[in-house]
């Protein structure tokens, strides 16, 4: 038979706990030493669940100061109070504020890094292109990077990063650099959005809805080119397989109602589809379908095209 269990008394408990709170109160002084909230994953930007460590202490020569801020969408517009709801319609997901200085003594940063989780890539390729303007020069950064002044933005899979400086000599790059080290993404995550060489490039945009008036067209990148001695327009769409064969049934279903005559070109390369239009609005142009992209070119095929065309497909796996 096992000895009786010696049970405490209740002031033996009280005095026990008692005993506790110092080791507590010290237990959580020094955790709070060590606390760094560039470490969480912040509940409040949902969308930013995926980042750790995306502002450590040190980047480089510089030191962070203060504790990194969370936004959501719900509080967005107390920190870009008027721009908020174009992030929002844009696909905005969460956002995270870090500062920076060469001390993290310093009361006032350096550099401010605003990171964007946007969704999906092509959301954040989106808002770049935005956000870009004419006299920014292209950085080999993340997926696609510009610079301009004291100020950077670049992408990286879903995430927008959106530097800016206060003083000349701020390593904007490699700041961004260490911030774009940390993020973690899906392989499939890259920007995918080659074009057949239609000749040089003149200008890239993208339209989240509605592209030329059309409902079932969203999240369109176009290109502009100079191909030969005219201006050429074209379009691309990316999805499973499942949406670009929905997207040709869209397609179709228009042309019928509108009236216009499709025609399939049979001497295409393999694996690609190729559908002639003949519209009295936008004049001669085509559909070129693979797997998972959709293209339209607002140009007449033509013997030059198929050229190109033929020399992309044997490039780029569908």
């Amino acid at each position: 038979m096992t000895p009786a269990r010696q049970q405490m008394t209740p002031t033996a408990v009280l005095l026990f706990l008692l005993a506790l709170l110092p080791v507590i109160a010290l237990g959580l002084y020094w955790f709070g030493q060590d606390y760094d909230p560039g470490l969480l994953h912040f509940k409040r930007g949902a969308g930013l669940g995926k980042v750790e460590n995306a502002f450590p202490k040190r980047l480089g020569s510089y030191a962070r100061i203060g504790p990194v801020r969370p936004y959501d969408r719900d509080n967005l517009y107390e920190y870009v109070n008027g721009h908020a709801e174009f992030f929002i319609g844009a696909g905005f997901k969460g956002l995270l504020v870090g500062e920076y200085a060469t001390s993290a003594d310093a009361k006032q940063p350096l550099a401010v890094v605003d990171l964007f989780d946007m969704g999906k890539p092509l959301h954040a390729f989106g808002v770049l292109m935005s956000e870009a303007g004419e006299q920014n020069t292209p950085l080999t950064l993340g997926d696609m990077a510009f610079a301009e002044g004291r100020s950077l933005i670049a992408i990286k899979g879903s995430y927008y990063l959106k530097l800016a400086a206060f003083a000349d000599d701020v390593p904007l790059a490699e700041i961004a650099t260490g911030v774009m080290a940390r993020l973690k993404r899906d392989a499939a995550e890259g920007l995918n959005f080659r074009f057949p060489d239609f000749g040089a490039e003149q200008g890239t945009r993208f339209i989240k809805e509605n592209y030329h008036g059309l409902e079932f067209l969203q999240n369109v990148i176009e290109k502009r080119f100079q191909w030969q001695d005219k201006r050429l327009k074209a379009f691309l769409v990316t999805g499973q397989p499942k949406q670009i064969a929905g997207l040709r049934r869209s397609f179709l279903q228009f042309f019928a109602s509108d009236g216009l005559d499709v025609t399939p070109y049979k001497e295409g390369p393999e694996g690609v589809e190729l559908l002639t239009i003949d519209d009295p609005y936008e004049g001669a142009w085509f559909l070129m379908l693979q797997k998972e992209r959709l293209y339209g070119v607002f140009h007449p095929l033509d013997d030059a095209l198929l050229v190109r065309i033929r020399d992309f497909v044997s490039e780029v796996k569908p």
